[in-house]
């Protein structure tokens, strides 16, 4: 690592400039080419350490990218988040089944190439940072913000994968961030709502939770975890005498500090989660939180505010100038945000995309669709086989039924501005290639009772009734009940 790149830049830093390198700021309208000249004006102005995007096209994210870092004083971190691969947001990229899916697999070179994929494809179109692995436990069956996005309910299974999974992604590029620490599994809140309430005792953190992040720093080295707005009343003594609870995980010293620096010893970035989740703004002010964040270890701050973030960066600066964060923290936070950008070789590169060639070979439509259906295929689990009605040896000519409901549904994506988002049923296309008569229903949110006993009556006719539940935890939502239609299918007399 170049550490006179780190040296020389932080010594030549005003203060202003360092307090703008602690932010990295969510750009919602990153996809509009129009809005390009509106953002790159304000990371100039701010000195912003880093950019996350969600939904675009990858032309979009290159011209953003290419412009964005010939204009910055310093290389910006751009981000995303790409669990799933970077195709979750980027339209056209690759995309692969939930890591519960792949835990199920167990299939450590297939973590290892995924990885790499979503580096190669990421670095290429400009971003630097994947919010990803996650690498919590999923010991609470009912939690809706983790559930699938885990590998597993156990340290080795977790670790095992999210271990090579982080080196295909550092040893191809990008930057890897293990997250939520330190474990969002044992909990049925969800934090994008209310602050979560982990009620593991310490020694029950410190045995599966905390272990993880152990075993992956030591064999993996990723370059940020992602601190959660957790409330662990075994992990932190500190409470907010606004409310008497205590404090979220994000604001705690105890555990940013004392735990995850000092204890498991992470040498790189801990960046919030977003400061948006009604697990922080339930607790604090926007401007208390930034403070309280920094002092707690805190070195980056997530900013879901693009409108006015001002808010955040003027608190730091306030406080930093007042003496009530010390300049050592400001600076020991610019360092490990800068050896970061040196990790991902932004100090040589300046995190510009690659040439259009490249680009193209690496989005090559179908290039990846042997890895993709890999990750589908090696992790599908048969729970249930009654009378043995699976495998179905001869389909040809049989009169199907496909019903499919998706929760998140379309009309949720659109709220939360995910509508690139688009979820399709291919069991009906697959089903009419071996030779079935298929008709296929999607099953809404809202449907009369009408329609759905007319589906009812047309399912008791059919020689076999496929009903297929997409039923994903998604932020805000806080559940994972199939919609209500659904419900009335499933409690008919059929």
């Amino acid at each position: 690592m170049d550490k006179n790149w780190t040296i020389e830049t932080l010594n030549r830093m005003s203060l202003e400039e360092k307090v703008g390198q602690l932010l990295m700021v969510f750009f919602y309208d990153i996809d509009s080419i129009e809005s390009h000249n509106r953002i790159i004006s304000e990371v100039q102005k701010y000195n912003l350490g880093g950019v996350f995007h969600s939904s675009l096209t990858k032309e979009s994210l290159v011209s953003f990218s290419s412009s964005v870092q010939k204009a910055a004083k310093i290389p910006v971190l751009i981000a995303g988040d790409y669990e799933c691969g970077p195709g979750w947001v980027v339209d056209g990229a690759l995309r692969v089944s939930r890591p519960m899916t792949r835990g199920n697999a167990g299939d450590t070179e297939l973590e290892y190439n995924i990885g790499k994929c979503i580096a190669k494809q990421g670095r290429a179109i400009g971003s630097t940072v994947t919010f990803s692995p996650v690498i919590d436990l999923n010991t609470n069956r009912l939690n809706p913000d983790v559930n699938i996005r885990a590998y597993g309910e156990d340290v080795d299974t977790v670790c095992n994968l999210a271990v090579p999974y982080i080196k295909g992604i550092q040893e191809n590029g990008m930057l890897g961030c293990v997250k939520h620490f330190p474990g969002n599994g044992a909990t049925d809140m969800d934090q994008h709502i209310c602050t979560a309430i982990i009620n593991c005792s310490r020694e029950e953190m410190y045995e599966n939770f905390l272990e993880a992040y152990k075993r992956t720093f030591k064999e993996a080295d990723p370059a940020f975890v992602m601190v959660a707005h957790l409330e662990v009343p075994s992990l932190t003594t500190e409470i907010n005498p606004k409310n008497g609870r205590v404090v979220p995980s994000s604001v705690s010293k105890e555990i940013v500090t004392d735990i995850l620096k000092k204890e498991l010893g992470f040498k790189g970035v801990a960046i919030s989660d977003a400061l948006n989740m009604g697990g922080i703004t339930t607790h604090y002010s926007r401007q208390e939180v930034a403070v309280k964040s920094i002092l707690a270890g805190i070195d980056m701050l997530l900013v879901f505010n693009p409108d006015d973030f001002y808010l955040e960066y003027d608190a730091l600066l306030n406080a930093a100038k007042e003496g009530i964060i010390p300049i050592e923290r400001i600076d020991d936070a610019v360092t490990n945000i800068l050896n970061a950008k040196v990790k991902a070789g932004l100090n040589v590169d300046m995190g510009l995309p690659f040439e259009d060639s490249v680009i193209n070979e690496l989005f090559t439509p179908g290039k990846y669709d042997k890895l993709s259906v890999d990750a589908i295929s090696r992790g599908i689990t048969l729970l249930r086989n009654r009378d043995n009605v699976l495998p179905i040896k001869d389909i040809k000519g049989k009169k199907v039924i496909v019903l499919s409901t998706f929760n998140p549904d379309e009309e949720t994506l659109t709220v939360q501005g995910q509508e690139l988002i688009v979820m399709r049923d291919k069991t009906p296309e697959l089903l009419r290639k071996r030779g079935a008569e298929v008709q296929e229903y999607n099953i809404p949110l809202h449907m009369t009772v009408a329609d759905i006993y007319e589906i009812i009556g047309k399912a008791k006719e059919a020689d076999y009734v496929f009903f297929n539940f997409f039923i994903a935890p998604s932020w805000g939502i806080g559940t994972l009940i199939p919609n209500k239609s659904s419900l009335r299918f499933l409690c008919s007399d059929y």
